[in-house]
C-alpha cells in the first residue's frame, strides 16, 4: 500500500560476484542512499554479504527493479515486479471484481548468445529484431504462422488489470495487442492514471 515501508533484505549468493538492486519508479527522497544505483548511492553487495533496502513505498503504481551490477544478472533472473497499490484505487472502484495480472515483458531471446553484439548485451541481428522469439512471462512463442507468440491464458467473463513491465533493451519493435477483447487503457509509466 502506498506509504508504508519496503524493508528488503538482498543476500548475495553469488560465488564471485557483487549487486546491488535499482528500483525504477520508486522515488526514494527521504532514502536517496536506497536507490542500488552502484557507485552512485551505494558500494556493492560482495559475494556472501547481505544489505536491507529501507524506503518508502511511493508512488502508487507498477514498478520494478533489477540488479545494477551489469545486464547478465539482471537478465539471468535478478529482477521483478513491484506494485504499489493505491489507498483510494480508481480501477479497484470501477472495476471492484478484476483480477490482477503482472505481465513481465524482455528481450530474453531463444539463443542469448546470437542476440549480442561485441560491446556487450545489444540486440544485434534480425532474430533479435523479431519478437516472435523473446519472452513474455518467461514462455516464448514458437516463431510458427500458427502459433508465432507468447500467450496469456485468460478466464471468460473474466476482467483483468494487466500491469506492462518492459525489462528489455529492445522496445523499438514492441506492440501489446489483445486480439479480440475490450482494453481500457488507466495507467502508464508505473503511476500517471489516463482520464
Amino acid at each position: 500500500m502506498e506509504n508504508d515501508t519496503f524493508e528488503i533484505t538482498v543476500v548475495n549468493n553469488l560465488f564471485s560476484e557483487a549487486t546491488t538492486i535499482h528500483w525504477h519508479g520508486i522515488h526514494p527522497f527521504a532514502t536517496p542512499y536506497m536507490d542500488g544505483a552502484r557507485g552512485v548511492t551505494q558500494g556493492p553487495i560482495g559475494p556472501g554479504e547481505n544489505f536491507t533496502y529501507r524506503f518508502a513505498a511511493w508512488p502508487p503504481g507498477t514498478h520494478f527493479y533489477h540488479s545494477h551490477m551489469d545486464a547478465v544478472q539482471a537478465s539471468r533472473g535478478i529482477r521483478g515486479g513491484i506494485i504499489v497499490d493505491r489507498a483510494d484505487d480508481p480501477v479497484r472502484a470501477r472495476w471492484p471484481d478484476y483480477e490482477d495480472q503482472l505481465v513481465w515483458l524482455a528481450d530474453e531471446w531463444r539463443d542469448p548468445s546470437a542476440c549480442l553484439k561485441l560491446e556487450g548485451a545489444v540486440p544485434g541481428n534480425d532474430v533479435c529484431a523479431d519478437m516472435r522469439h523473446a519472452s513474455f512471462n518467461g514462455a516464448y512463442g514458437n516463431g510458427s504462422d500458427a502459433y508465432p507468440y507468447p500467450l496469456l491464458p485468460v478466464k471468460k467473463d473474466t476482467c483483468y488489470r494487466m500491469r506492462f513491465v518492459l525489462a528489455g533493451s529492445n522496445t523499438e519493435n514492441l506492440i501489446v495487442a489483445i486480439a479480440g477483447h475490450n482494453m481500457t487503457l488507466v495507467s502508464l509509466d508505473g503511476a500517471y492514471d489516463v482520464e
